[in-house]
């Protein structure tokens, strides 16, 4: 059995892309880094908010919040907007810096990576292996169906698969890309940034779980299994 997940792009943003990559392609002499720059960072924003913004926003309309729940929100906010803003910032400034020619392979390798259509969104997706794509369903089913003390090794699989994902997107891309030294260590800086901010806090989710709260955890785990397909 293989596994990958997907994610929803919107059609403009896919289009888009898809006009830019086939400009680069065809030697395009005008220069094309600051729309590349700007749809891959919408691109960046659309995954982030599909993942992460949308369980924000259910808790931000969660009128039985109590006092220690607010307090974890605006913990989980301050994240997500610090993620998002070294999207915002860095994305457009590293892309900025290169020629068409040398921005053509990246194009065309985050391109190949949708599954092409003419749907309001498209599928964006990344392979997993079988074993951890196995592994992740195995215990996401089982916090579905109540058993909570799945919980913390899902939240690891989840890390891990996060992670793979920012390697396709993000690792990869830059390494085709050859920044010089100092902007390679300053964006290596930034990814570490994001990725131990946000892993450190999904982990955290784990430890403060309340076991009484079968419900939440189903909820979530729910939602998280809709991005994980077996293909």
């Amino acid at each position: 059995m293989q596994y990958k997940i997907d994610l929803l792009i919107k059609q403009q943003t896919y289009q888009e892309l898809k006009n830019i990559t086939q400009s680069l392609n065809h030697g395009e002499k005008s220069d094309l880094a600051k729309q590349l720059g700007n749809v891959f960072t919408e691109m960046s924003c659309q995954v982030l908010d599909q993942v992460f913004g949308a369980l924000l926003e259910e808790q931000r309309n969660n009128s039985a919040l109590d006092a220690n729940g607010q307090k974890k929100l605006k913990e989980a906010e301050q994240i997500f907007t610090q993620i998002e803003g070294a999207f915002k910032k860095y994305m457009p400034w590293s892309i900025s810096l290169f020629s068409n020619d040398r921005l053509k392979p990246v194009a065309n390798h985050i391109l190949k990576k949708f599954e092409d259509s003419d749907a309001s969104q498209v599928v964006m997706y990344y392979q997993l292996d079988s074993h951890l794509g196995k592994e992740a369903t195995s215990n996401i089913q089982k916090v579905i169906q109540g058993d909570t003390s799945a919980l913390p090794v899902t939240l690891k699989n989840l890390v891990k698969i996060i992670d793979l994902g920012v390697s396709e997107f993000i690792r990869d891309p830059k390494t085709l890309l050859k920044f010089n030294f100092v902007v390679d260590k300053t964006l290596n800086g930034v990814i570490n940034m994001i990725t131990s901010t946000g892993y450190k806090r999904l982990e955290k989710v784990g430890d403060e779980y309340n076991p009484r709260n079968v419900e939440k955890a189903q909820h979530y785990a729910a939602h998280f299994k809709k991005f994980l397909v077996e293909a």
